[in-house]
């Protein structure tokens, strides 16, 4: 009975022990210092001497060593909770009030460097003297201009109740210039910090990216020197045959009537009545995304049976290249390319030889003279694909990957220098063709 007692003893003080280090842990909204710091008091009693422990039974000793392991975990998550680097999010990334990063401290568990950054979304952590915000998030998309008044007006006296730091306001923004208007003089040197698409943001988050096989680093991603296509004509073994596909192009679409007018051309070319193009979403025929909870599966559904995929952007700016071309590479669709503030843009993010883009033809009729050959080739469109053996698409891990430079920037940098002028943001962001 005494060992059955001792094992039940010893679970169940374990699993209170890790319940209390999970609380304690993982709590952010709640949490207040001073609740820790009055709750742990030092041992009161005489000095232990070896001899007063050999006094002790089994059981006593199990709970004191227990209890000592307790308060020491409780006291390292103080000593992180003292060092903690807070973000405020301002408003909302769309439906993610926490932008994707996680609630608290649960999106920099796994960062190498720094695990000690928190996340809020509560505005009078600004003026608790027991919370220091390092950082303001603002999604480029539906911020209060009176709100961004008031900021400005108030900015200089915010380290006042802050304990003498000053936040960085950092702009978080995935959408083209044209669907985020930054036009507004309230915001001209308002931020700071760019956390975006661009390649020249100070937190850099591509929609997608070549990267080399076997590689450990993200390093050299862009504008990196490409693998040279191979002359001879492999076949890739990971998509599905070109003969094994009964329909040719594909066009994923939820905004019917944008700025660069891609809908125009693709009526255009519908009316040739050459290789037919399946809609899906709000723009097409009723021909629903295969799957609406998984975005992989749907894409490689579409992979099955098309050849080619529309990749076409809401509007022609600056790098602005969004998943639905690396979607497409990712599972085996040749992409027809339309976006970037030019060529350029894609020549940047993508090998050559990978993808068409419209403006490499005169006319929707010569592009789909050009689709038409190669939807008879196999061996033409297996070329397409050379890069595969080179080359996976990641984009997931860049997202993980920045939020814990973000927390690095806060440990290392707290004054941050951007390199880029955003006291004049309305011509660093909207760089647009007409």
């Amino acid at each position: 009975m005494e060992l059955k007692w001792t094992k039940l003893f010893l679970i169940s003080l374990i699993s209170i022990t890790m319940t209390l280090l999970f609380l304690v842990s993982n709590v952010e909204e709640q949490y207040d210092p001073n609740i820790h710091v009055t709750f742990i008091q030092p041992l009161k009693g005489k000095k232990t001497s070896d001899s007063a422990i050999k006094k002790y039974n089994f059981k006593e000793i199990l709970v004191l060593i227990s209890a000592s392991i307790l308060m020491a975990n409780i006291s390292q998550v103080i000593q992180r909770e003292e060092d903690k680097k807070t973000i405020l999010f301002w408003n909302s990334y769309w439906h993610w009030k926490y932008f994707q990063m996680g609630v608290g401290n649960r999106g920099f568990q796994n960062c190498s460097r720094y695990q000690n950054c928190f996340t809020t979304t509560r505005r009078s952590k600004l003026r608790d003297p027991h919370i220091i915000i390092n950082a303001i998030v603002f999604h480029g998309v539906g911020m209060n201009m009176k709100e961004i008044k008031n900021l400005r007006e108030v900015r200089t006296k915010l380290a006042e109740f802050n304990q003498g730091i000053d936040p960085l306001f950092i702009l978080f923004l995935f959408e083209s210039p044209k669907g985020a208007n930054l036009n507004s003089p309230l915001l001209q040197d308002f931020f700071n910090v760019t956390y975006t698409y661009r390649t020249s943001a100070d937190l850099f988050v591509p929609y997608g990216a070549f990267v080399a096989k076997n590689s450990k680093s993200l390093d050299g991603i862009i504008g990196q020197s490409w693998k040279k296509n191979p002359s001879r004509n492999a076949t890739p073994l990971d998509i599905v045959p070109l003969n094994n596909r009964s329909k040719e192009i594909a066009w994923i679409v939820s905004h019917c009537q944008t700025e660069n007018h891609r809908e125009k051309y693709v009526k255009e070319l519908k009316d040739l009545k050459s290789l037919p193009i399946d809609i899906f979403g709000k723009c097409g025929k009723h021909l629903e995304f295969p799957s609406r909870e998984d975005i992989d599966s749907g894409y490689a559904q579409i992979a099955k049976d098309y050849k080619f995929y529309l990749a076409f952007e809401n509007s022609d700016c600056s790098e602005y290249i969004t998943e639905k071309f690396f979607f497409a590479l990712k599972f085996g669709l040749l992409p027809i390319a339309m976006g970037g503030l030019s060529k350029e843009d894609y020549r940047k993010v993508a090998p050559p030889n990978s993808y068409l883009h419209v403006k490499d033809y005169d006319s929707p009729e010569s592009l789909m003279k050009k689709l038409e050959i190669i939807s008879k080739n196999e061996t033409l469109f297996n070329s397409y694909f050379w890069w595969r053996e080179f080359y996976t698409i990641e984009k997931k891990i860049f997202k993980e990957n920045v939020r814990c430079q973000l927390c690095q920037l806060l440990n290392e940098q707290p004054d941050f220098k951007s390199k880029n002028d955003y006291s004049h943001l309305i011509e660093y962001w909207n760089k647009c063709s007409t």
